[in-house]
């Protein structure tokens, strides 16, 4: 039996798991999680944290060996998640959004770093998955002049629900709320077969081979609407609704609007309640996906120095989708346009039975040549692919389709041990070339997907662990080194201060969150004290700058940062208990993990800020 309890300033985790047997055949294994974090963002105009966040976790697994040569696991998961949603900060208020605002919180600021928002929807996320999966090894033995024999298959299930509400605005204005409803599930089987030869037809010292067919089912469902809040029609009298509406994001009035401050009447927030009254924009989407894919792949030992693998895959999907967008209001049926739907330049469009058949083979071949047991240098070409489809929030219909991605990697490298096997040494270098590079755009309220033309991604990966001569001193580390960048990317979005809806060409310029430089370094000390067994660590880590956003505007730019994190613990020799007292980012640094445009203020900026520091206790006690 398993107990771990931690607990920090605003988080606390408890989990505990039971282990037994029943017979000689049977047994099992329960395990199970509750988180409660309180959360850092603190929304000054809900007077709540908006990032306070529950989870509670379940799972049990059985074994069962009903012989010799039959394994057979059972495997269910379940998962309730409920949070406040979804946790964004202002950056960058200009004048005349500042005034705006102030209407309706004469406290609105945009520091960034302070772990402060305002906003007026309570907005939440629910999330309940559930899964269940069966794995069945069977050892076969010697089969058609194999070896090692043995067949796997895996039948799995899986649901995922998840209900939303979020304030679209992220302000304490009310101007539109997102409530969004999805529905996934999944059923998947995969038959693998492996064995083992003395040779390949007589040549070479011996073959390992595995090969497999796998199959896939699933749905998803989702119901998006987006409804206009009662301070909308305040917000069509702002510079900021003037650029959007003229798609100019330099236009305004000379300061005339905000110096006039119409929102500031209360009488205009009550004419929105009464003139608008329920007015919004819905999206309807289903998808249902069917794969298929057969693989195999062998590794050839040609003589005890070198090793050639070949492999290939087969694949196969049908994508089934009905979208559609609507906009519903009360002066709909006057036959004048919808105020949710214009402000979102939303049309109306229903979409039913389009479709998407694809296939891909995807080959791959590596060569390792072993310098000694334990080290090996190797070259590998791999062909990867992922597949197309149709995004499930668009706002007229035009942009649901997006096409596959292909990429080609080749990598180099060496993998071994050395100094009597005290140091562990890995390096690869690598250029993965793609085409119809999938990436994330922002529409206006969501993300969807896109492609680029072609890309390039250039990388060095290195790690090491050394148990130095000093045995109470352990080292670990790694560096890695990347560049990312477009090809060829001529109708990228462009940063919102160049136009709505504006493009630019982003052909040779970095990829979003692909930092140039990461690295980390962990030395650890364990030894005796007074009969029991301490052991001390630092983990320094290193991120180098990156963008947060795909449009790579100069305010989404993160500069690069380091964090410390440290722990101490104490445990019986027998590792029956462990404590465990600890910190993460010791040195406080501000970093903001996203900064993305607004919806409705052109040129502010939501963002989102990594946690500072942390300083925990854990429990740890099993018998």
């Amino acid at each position: 039996m398993l107990v771990r309890y931690q607990n920090d300033a605003d988080e606390r985790y408890l989990e505990a798991a039971v282990a037994g047997g029943v017979g000689d055949h049977l047994s099992l294994r329960f395990s199970a999680m509750d988180r409660d974090k309180e959360g850092d963002l603190y929304n000054q105009f809900l007077q709540r944290r908006d990032d306070q966040h529950e989870q509670n976790a379940q799972r049990l697994k059985i074994f069962f060996d009903p012989s010799d040569s039959l394994h057979m696991e059972l495997n269910a998961y379940q998962s309730e998640t409920m949070a406040n949603y979804w946790g964004l900060q202002i950056f960058k208020l200009d004048d005349d959004t500042r005034t705006f605002l102030e209407n309706y919180d004469p406290n609105i600021e945009d520091n960034p770093y302070d772990f402060r928002s305002s906003y007026n929807v309570p907005g939440f996320i629910e999330k309940a998955s559930d899964s269940l999966s069966l794995l069945s090894e069977w050892q076969l033995g010697d089969v058609a002049g194999l070896q090692n024999s043995a067949l796997t298959l895996i039948v799995a299930d899986s649901e995922l629900y998840i209900d939303s509400l979020v304030d679209l605005d992220a302000s304490p204005a009310d101007l539109a709320k997102l409530a969004v409803t999805s529905d996934y599930n999944q059923q998947s089987l995969e038959l693998r077969f492996t064995a083992s030869s003395e040779s390949l037809f007589g040549l070479g010292e011996g073959v390992n081979l595995v090969a497999g067919i796998y199959a896939l089912h699933s749905e998803f469902e989702q119901q998006t609407q987006i409804t206009a809040g009662d301070d909308l029609l305040a917000y069509l009298t702002t510079d900021d609704a003037l650029q959007l509406i003229s798609g100019n994001t330099n236009a305004g009035s000379g300061g005339l609007l905000g110096g006039l401050n119409l929102a500031g009447l209360g009488l205009i927030s009550g004419l929105g309640s009464t003139l608008i009254g329920d007015d919004s924009y819905l999206l309807d989407y289903f998808l249902d996906v069917e794969a298929y894919a057969a693989f195999a792949q062998f590794s050839w030992y040609i003589t005890d120095k070198w090793v050639l693998t070949p492999g290939l895959r087969y694949s196969r999907e049908t994508k089934t989708a009905d979208a559609s967008g609507a906009s519903r209001c009360r002066t709909g049926n006057l036959g004048l346009p919808c105020l949710m739907g214009t402000a979102l330049s939303a049309e109306e469009y229903q979409e039913e039975g389009i479709e998407r058949e694809e296939s891909d083979l995807s080959p791959k071949l590596s060569l390792q040549y072993y310098l000694n047991e334990d080290t090996n240098v190797f070259i590998s070409y791999a062909r990867g692919y992922k597949s197309g489809g149709f995004n499930a929030s668009s706002f007229g219909g035009e942009d649901l389709n997006f096409e596959p991605e292909k990429a080609v990697t080749v990598e180099a490298g060496l993998k071994g041990s050395f100094l009597d096997n005290t140091l562990r040494f890995n390096l690869a270098v690598y250029q993965t070339q793609f085409e119809n590079l999938q990436v994330l755009a922002f529409n206006g309220a969501f993300f969807d997907v896109k492609n680029a033309a072609t890309a390039t991604s250039d990388g060095l990966e290195m790690d090491v662990m050394w148990i130095t001569p000093m045995p109470f001193l352990r080292l670990a580390g790694s560096v890695g080194l990347l560049d990312a960048r477009y090809d060829s990317y001529p109708a990228a979005p462009a940063p919102i201060n160049e136009g709505v809806d504006a493009q630019q060409d982003l052909g040779g310029r970095r990829i979003s969150f692909a930092p140039k430089e990461t690295a980390s370094f962990t030395p650890t000390l364990e030894f005796p004290v007074f009969g029991l067994a301490m052991s001390t660590s630092v983990d320094i880590l290193y991120q180098g700058d990156q963008y947060t956003d795909g449009d790579l505007d100069k305010n989404t730019f993160s500069p690069g940062y380091t964090t410390v994190s440290a722990r101490v613990s104490l445990a019986s020799l027998d590792s029956g208990w462990a404590i465990t007292v600890g910190g993460s980012n010791l040195t406080d640094e501000e970093v903001l993990g996203q900064v993305l445009d607004t919806v409705f203020f052109p040129g502010t900026y939501n963002t989102r800020q990594k946690s500072m520091r942390k300083i925990f206790a854990s429990l740890n006690y099993q018998w």
